[in-house]
């Protein structure tokens, strides 16, 4: 028979002295074996769980940013909406006192519609506007 030396971790003495191939062996290799597989397979359904644990909790932070992201961006358009309406009455006020002519930076009123009388009309010419704005002179 075929003796085989089991040495501890460090190699410095033998541990044990067994038969290679006997009955005994065998069944201590395959409860060996098995006890492996169980504690792999224990490993595995953890490690299983942990992964599907971990992965529910990155979805749901995820999902988390994504609300709040959403919100944010909701809160700037509401606030871009308030700001933009803001202007647009200011441009309103603006449009009406230029109208009545009480606005300070138009000082000339020049005709355009000579243009019209000469018979040269372009599509592409603004003909509805009579006068243009000439920007004040600075001293």
């Amino acid at each position: 028979m075929v003796y085989g030396l089991l040495e501890d971790f460090h190699g410095e003495k033998p541990s044990r002295i067994f038969r290679l191939g006997t009955k005994k062996e065998k069944k201590f290799q395959k409860k060996d074996t098995l006890r492996q597989e169980v504690l792999n397979s224990h490993f595995l359904d953890n490690l299983h769980i942990y992964v599907v644990r971990e992965r529910k909790l990155r979805r749901e932070e995820r999902q988390k940013r994504r609300e709040s992201k959403d919100s944010s961006k909701q809160h700037m358009v509401t606030e871009n909406i308030e700001t933009v309406d803001a202007e647009n009455e200011q441009q309103d006020g603006e449009k009406i006192a230029s109208n009545t002519g009480d606005a300070p930076n138009i000082t000339h009123l020049v005709d355009t519609s000579s243009s019209d009388i000469a018979g040269t009309t372009d599509s592409n010419n603004n003909n509805d506007k009579k006068t243009e704005e000439l920007p004040e002179e600075k001293i």
